[in-house]
């Protein structure tokens, strides 16, 4: 994953999960990995 960046998404019950947003290093694709609620 290029130019990763850390950001909260919205979930069930208006609660946020964290996530890394950033580009697919083969084909430029926009992507995200929820990350453990843990590492909030």
């Amino acid at each position: 994953m290029k130019e990763p960046l850390r950001v909260s998404m919205s979930a069930k019950g208006g609660a946020t999960r964290p996530a890394m947003k950033g580009v697919c290093a083969v084909c430029g694709t926009g992507m995200f990995k929820i990350l453990p609620a843990s590492s909030a």
